[in-house]
């Protein structure tokens, strides 16, 4: 059975970051067009409506890239084989 060095688990956590990056983006843009939670009514009323949308963009990608990062850290630590 191989050990995992901790250099090979941080080379995967980026690439589980960006995955959930896309992920959360991707979350944010359907509930914009889908419009459930009058999600552009609240960005529309704001002083800067633009702002507004990058800010919840960046807000809801870095919330799930944050945990996919942990996530994907978690799972590759408890492999039994390693990578």
């Amino acid at each position: 059975m191989k050990k995992i060095t901790a250099r090979e688990l941080l080379r995967a956590v980026p690439a589980h970051g960006a995955m959930g990056a896309c992920f959360g983006l991707l979350t944010f843009l359907v509930l914009v067009q889908t419009d459930n939670s009058n999600i552009k009514e609240m960005i529309a009323s704001g002083s800067d409506p633009m702002q507004t949308f990058l800010m919840l963009a960046a807000v809801f990608a870095s919330m799930f890239a944050i945990f996919c990062g942990l996530t994907g850290l978690l799972f590759i630590a408890s492999e039994p084989g390693g990578r």
